[in-house]
């Protein structure tokens, strides 16, 4: 025959569900922050269209240098833009 749960076990399960609640709402908030995030490169990306339409299947010439190339993680994003701008059509 199976004893009843005792009142320490109860408070343990009870503490348990309700770090497994609090764990939820954090992960629902990293899901809605990274939600907003993805908001907000697309509003960029909209922001960007006519350029991007207007400079497509043209070369562009980008001046790159000076303080700028003193920074490390500054040139990992130039280097993103210019992958971006030659994979939706120009020329870099």
């Amino acid at each position: 025959m199976l004893n009843p749960p005792t009142n320490e076990a109860l408070s343990i399960q009870a503490i348990t569900n309700q770090a497994m609640a609090n764990q939820a709402v954090v992960n629902q908030g990293r899901i809605v922050k990274s939600l907003e995030q993805y908001i907000e490169k697309a509003a960029v990306l909209v922001e960007a269209l006519p350029y991007i339409q207007s400079f497509r299947n043209k070369t562009v010439v980008i001046k790159y240098g000076g303080s700028a190339m003193g920074l490390g993680s500054e040139s990992d994003t130039v280097l993103k833009d210019i992958v971006f701008m030659e994979s939706v059509g120009m020329s870099p």
